[in-house]
């Protein structure tokens, strides 16, 4: 589903022909950032979020410590979603905002909503992921109006803690299973070692720490690593591009 110049509503855009076509010069009726890495494990969660949602789940909140993953997987499943909703599906994260009517200013930015966000949306299918909702918790209290009065409208939000609003359901999203977390720590690393499963049970197979663990492998062994997570705080430490 494509949205098109000129014209108001999205139009489905179909391919003829087996070869690879260009990225069509269309209006995106998405946001959903592309990540740069590969998806890894997850499947079991991934299928229950996207099943719940299409059960008719509106408003579904991912809750968890922070690092377990609730952001790359409420992005994964809004991708399986953007079929179901022809209108738009639209990210919003919110980690850099403190103030309740900020938070509910750029929702509207995003979906492009000028005269009221409720107005805005209407009857329209379209899926929201509000994304580090703890920042702003607050806010919580407008969803379950604005839901009510857009009948095709829903929500996935990611928080360390529930809104606690009514209407919600939650989905509390675990850490990485031994046999996922040591894949990513391969995938990731670009080797495989005997102290890798270790490594990462002493990470509680979050998947935020597997990745820096990951990261630093380029400079020590998985086994070098292990020896020094007790006696160094600073250890692992994200990109420059990172929160």
């Amino acid at each position: 589903v494509h949205r098109l110049k000129d014209l108001s509503a999205p139009e489905r855009i179909y391919q003829l022909g087996e070869g690879d076509f260009p990225p069509l010069k269309t209006i995106s009726n998405t946001n959903l950032p592309r990540p740069l890495t590969s998806f890894i494990g997850r499947e079991r969660e991934l299928g229950e979020i996207v099943e719940r949602m299409r059960a008719g789940t509106r408003l579904l909140t991912l809750t968890g410590p922070g690092g377990t993953g609730k952001t790359r997987l409420a992005l994964e499943t809004a991708a399986e979603l953007l079929d179901d909703h022809p209108d738009g599906v639209f990210w919003v994260p919110l980690a850099a905002l403190h103030d309740r009517d900020l938070a509910s200013g750029e929702i509207a930015r995003v979906v492009g909503a000028k005269d009221g966000l409720a107005e805005h949306i209407g009857d329209r299918k379209m899926l929201l992921v509000l994304d580090n909702l703890e920042q702003v918790v607050a806010v919580g209290a407008d969803l379950p109006p604005l839901v009510e009065n857009c009948p095709n409208l829903r929500l996935l939000a990611t928080s360390r803690e529930l809104l606690r609003v009514r209407g919600e359901e939650e989905y509390p999203v675990p850490p990485l299973p031994d046999v996922e977390a040591t894949r990513l720590f391969s995938d990731r690393a670009g080797i495989s070692d005997a102290a890798v499963l270790e490594l990462c049970r002493r990470l509680d197979n979050l998947p935020l720490a597997v990745e820096l663990a990951a990261a630093r492998a380029r400079v020590m062994s998985p086994a070098q690593i292990l020896e020094r997570i007790d006696r160094r705080l600073d250890l692992f430490r994200g990109g420059r591009d990172v929160d």
